[in-house]
């Protein structure tokens, strides 16, 4: 799984380039980034489960409407089958629904 998401980015990242190319020095990311070849297979720090229930709380920042409809709808969600990760998520980002 790992694998095919290193491949989609080396190929998302390639028209990515070929689409914005660079135009100046400053355009190269300091230090340029390299990925992990061949993966070790060491764990991954941090929790992508609550980093994926911060960025559905993030999104009641939004200012329209409807957005804020659908970011209630999927902390429900979150709450209703995944609060082990949601709780930690409203626990750093402060929220109170």
């Amino acid at each position: 799984m790992r694998d095919t998401a290193y491949a989609a980015w080396d190929q998302a990242a390639q028209i990515i380039e070929d689409r914005a190319p660079r135009v100046h020095p400053f355009d190269d990311p300091q230090p340029r980034y390299t990925s992990p070849v061949p993966d070790d297979g060491s764990t991954i720090p941090g929790n992508l489960d609550t980093a994926f229930a911060t960025a559905v709380l993030a999104s009641l920042a939004h200012p329209g409407r409807e957005h804020k409809r659908r970011a209630l709808l999927a902390i429900r969600w979150l709450l209703a089958t995944s609060p082990s990760a949601t709780a930690p998520a409203m626990v750093m980002s402060r929220v109170v629904v």
